[in-house]
């Protein structure tokens, strides 16, 4: 595996944002509005349990460390802030246009990430439900790829184990709203980038990115809800599909 840069994902109605002299990216409706959460938080609801073992670091659930990663959000300071809860009921594969309770996020393992097919090669993928004049966000979901084999730990990659942190921090970042920089053309050093690579913590860029959509609270009306994965690239190191706009299609294009 190469650990660096880049191989984009993007649908042809998936608008990617950012300027060359930020780097970041934010993801886009068809009418050209960044995703974002008018009420500047969700709940994520982790389901994916106990590791069944001792991690790296430190902690024996899954749990544990997506709650650390949605601290590492919480954290740098932007008006965006998440709550988090353990266990619950699991959402519908295909979220939209029933995308179970609002202002809520479950994060949890499967086998596929939506109705109709498997996640191929890819180790996660976001859905987001959201209006598309506005870009606000009525609900979202994280499924992380169960048949991959995965720990949690620091630095570097221990592949074929994949380190479930770093994976479930870049994963949240695409529930705030943020694309991936590389694919919109930059060369920034990024844990949103499209590949899973050596950094295990949120870079400048990632931090920049938050406060942009989340300066003092975004406020905005829309109409028509919108839900639609991108496309699943065959190589086991790329980070998962996202969420874009344009209708009901809640099925992963390569």
């Amino acid at each position: 595996m190469r650990p660096w840069p880049a191989v984009g994902v993007a649908l042809a109605l998936l608008l990617w944002s950012g300027q060359p002299a930020f780097g970041f990216a934010c993801l886009k409706t068809s009418s050209g509005a960044c995703q974002h959460w008018e009420q500047q938080t969700t709940t994520l609801r982790s389901l994916l349990g106990s590791a069944g073992g001792v991690l790296i670091n430190g902690t024996t659930t899954w749990d544990q460390n997506a709650f650390n990663a949605a601290n590492d959000w919480n954290s740098i300071g932007s008006n965006f802030r998440y709550s988090f809860e353990f266990g619950g009921s699991q959402p519908p594969l295909c979220l939209c246009p029933n995308p179970g309770s609002s202002g809520v996020t479950p994060v949890l393992f499967a086998s596929e990430p939506c109705s109709g097919g498997g996640f191929g090669d890819i180790v996660a993928e976001t859905v987001n439900c959201f209006l598309i004049e506005s870009g606000a966000l009525s609900s979202s979901a994280v499924f992380v790829n169960s048949s991959i084999s995965w720990n949690a730990y620091d630095g570097a990659l221990r592949l074929p184990v994949y380190d479930l942190r770093r994976v479930v921090l870049h994963e949240f970042g695409h529930v705030l709203g943020l694309a991936h920089p590389d694919a919109a053309g930059q060369e920034v050093v990024a844990l949103m980038n499209s590949r899973v690579s050596n950094l295990d913590r949120l870079q400048t860029d990632d931090i920049n990115g938050a406060f942009s959509l989340y300066p003092t609270g975004p406020s905005s009306n829309g109409s028509n809800t919108g839900c639609q994965l991108g496309p699943a690239p065959a190589l086991p190191w790329m980070w998962a599909s996202v969420a874009a706009a344009a209708g009901l299609l809640c099925r992963r294009l390569r």
